[in-house]
């Protein structure tokens, strides 16, 4: 999409949201959503993103209506690393149902699933935001600060190690 190998992401806030507002007096955190993007086969921009309902696709524009805060992400990557992102994303894709996971758990099984392929079986078939960034990307992005930490007992990737872990390309933030 921009002429080098890689993937693009975003990172998104709605400051009206209550979970948002809590989860920055917890965590500090500065962004609240995140998911990839494309471009459709009409050429149109799209996200690929998890929201409380389960998976979605939708228009950029649509999204943008919808935040407060939003900053276009470049994953670099090499020819066959982005390739293989978009082979797991049509891999989660291919889930029945993809739900949304409240607990915020990086699921190993759905992780080795989406890295190998093969039917999913017993794989549980739960995301968060950017946990589906997680998954389609952890090891295929060429930047060490694209990683997972630690809050308390649990393995996460939030939203803002999205934003540090790739390059910024775009960024709008409103006072």
């Amino acid at each position: 999409m921009i002429g080098l190998p890689g993937i693009l992401a975003f990172v998104s806030t709605d400051r009206q949201i209550l979970n948002w507002k809590l989860n920055r007096l917890l965590t500090g955190c500065r962004w609240g959503h995140a998911g990839l993007v494309y471009i459709d086969n009409e050429g149109e921009l799209c996200t690929m993103e998890m929201i409380n309902s389960g998976f979605l696709d939708q228009s950029l524009l649509d999204l943008l209506r919808e935040v407060d805060d939003f900053a276009l992400i470049y994953l670099p990557m090499t020819d066959k690393g982005e390739e293989e992102a978009w082979k797991r994303v049509r891999r989660l894709k291919s889930l029945p149902k993809l739900a949304y996971d409240f607990t915020l758990r990086i699921q190993s099984d759905l992780l080795k699933w989406v890295e190998k392929g093969g039917f999913p079986g017993r794989v549980s078939t739960k995301a968060y935001c950017s946990g589906l960034v997680y998954l389609v990307a952890h090891d295929l992005v060429l930047d060490p600060d694209f990683r997972t930490h630690w809050f308390g007992d649990r393995e996460i990737f939030e939203p803002d190690d999205v934003y540090v872990g790739g390059r910024v390309l775009f960024e709008e933030r409103n006072p």
